[in-house]
């Protein structure tokens, strides 16, 4: 007997689609609006207190530590083992975080066991 794959539900996937496309929007909005504009970098040396400085702070910090791969990558293997729309979801932003943030290594291999989930047999209803 052929045990059907595992996919996630139409609007699932819609869901994660619309996910990942904000994702990918909102990290490549603060890559070059906060992080790679060098008059918004001189103004938040000078005065930081704003909410683009601290974005932008926090997002560095994340970067320097591979926080954004780190992250996408562990909740992916998590998904693997269990797969679920919100362990997806989760791993699908991070890595898209972490892909137009500098930390391509790790968030390609989190996306590749994300797509690895699909090829695994969906779990047995209880």
């Amino acid at each position: 007997m052929r045990r059907r794959l595992y996919a996630p539900k139409p609007a699932g996937a819609l869901l994660l689609i619309i996910l990942a496309g904000l994702a990918l929007l909102s990290a490549a909005a603060l890559r070059w609006w906060a992080i790679e504009a060098s008059d918004f970098a001189r103004g938040c040396e000078f005065s930081g207190h704003t909410l683009g400085c601290s974005a932008r702070r926090i997002a560095l910090t994340f970067t320097h530590h591979d926080l954004f791969g780190g992250s996408a990558l562990v909740l992916a293997a998590l998904h693997l083992a269990r797969p679920s729309l919100m362990l997806a979801g989760l791993s699908l932003i991070a890595a898209c975080g972490g892909l137009m943030l500098y930390n391509v290594s790790l968030s390609a291999v989190a996306l590749t066991l994300l797509a690895l989930s699909l090829a695994r047999p969906a779990p047995e209803p209880e």
